[in-house]
């Protein structure tokens, strides 16, 4: 089924208003508190995104919509910093500077710092559902502040409204762990009053990008090659172990809960936590 090419700019932005439920019926937790809302054409299919502006730093787009067929999206050369966490269906993200396809499915995610660059974002046909976080570059440059190779560097002399610079284009795929699953079920149902849901979400928001960052420095530190699922295992792994410490499983049983082969448990696992 060939894809649909279509500009961000075509898409049609409002600002929420008080009856936004009742213009969008999708039971989303921010159809009723988003501060602006993008609709998905008639032509490519139904649903929304609702963009949440938590805090100067921190802005969240809830994202649920069922497209018809495969449709890709084009953006303009624009600065990006981030995290996308993909609950449902799959993304697939290409950048000008890059030969590579970077495809975010369901309980997988993607830390994302571009610069002035053309991007494209392509979804299959079907249903869709993620949480993306964009923040500024202050922020995320403090989860780099003692890497020297941080893609995200502070020019002190140079005085533009925004002094960080990206040295080069990174998207780093991590899995969802329980811990993150957790995180982001906890974003989805909080409903507190205005100011504390924002103060709320705002924590939670910064929590999962620090716990992303982490996964996927876990994930170097053990193999840049190694598959964001065998990660994903082995870190399912090492809770089953835990939680049956006074019966644990025989690594045959264990690498088939989690879903590895055996060798490849028992070898990333040694690696990971230095022990058999």
């Amino acid at each position: 089924m060939e894809s649909i090419n279509v500009c961000f700019n075509e898409l049609s932005l409002e600002s929420a208003d008080t009856d936004s439920e009742n213009r969008y019926p999708t039971k989303s937790p921010y159809s009723s508190c988003a501060d602006q809302v993008v609709e998905i054409p008639d032509q490519l299919g139904q649903g929304s995104n609702y963009l949440v502006k938590v805090s100067p730093d921190v802005d969240l787009m809830f994202t649920d919509t069922f497209f018809k067929s495969p449709v890709t999206f084009e953006s303009d050369h624009t600065k990006m910093y981030g995290a996308i966490v993909v609950t449902e269906g799959q993304l697939t993200i290409r950048t000008e500077n890059s030969s590579n396809n970077h495809v975010i499915r369901k309980g997988s995610a993607l830390i994302f710092i571009i610069g002035d660059t053309h991007c494209t974002f392509s979804y299959p046909a079907g249903q869709v559902k993620m949480l993306n976080f964009s923040i500024s570059p202050a922020l995320m440059s403090q989860l780099g502040s003692n890497t020297h190779d941080f893609p995200i560097q502070k020019q002190e002399n140079n005085t533009d409204d925004n002094p960080y610079v990206v040295t080069h284009d990174c998207l780093w795929s991590v899995p969802v762990t329980p811990e993150l699953t957790q995180n982001i079920l906890q974003i989805y149902e909080a409903n507190l009053t205005d100011a504390a849901q924002q103060f709320y979400i705002n924590g939670k928001i910064i929590e999962v990008l620090a716990l992303l960052y982490h996964s996927y420095r876990v994930k170097a530190a053990i193999d840049p090659g190694i598959k964001a699922h065998d990660l994903l295992c082995i870190m399912h792994a090492a809770e089953i172990i835990e939680g049956k410490m006074m019966s644990p499983p025989s690594l045959l049983e264990l690498a088939r809960a989690v879903g590895i082969n055996d060798n490849k448990l028992k070898k990333l696992f040694k690696i990971l936590f230095n022990n058999s």
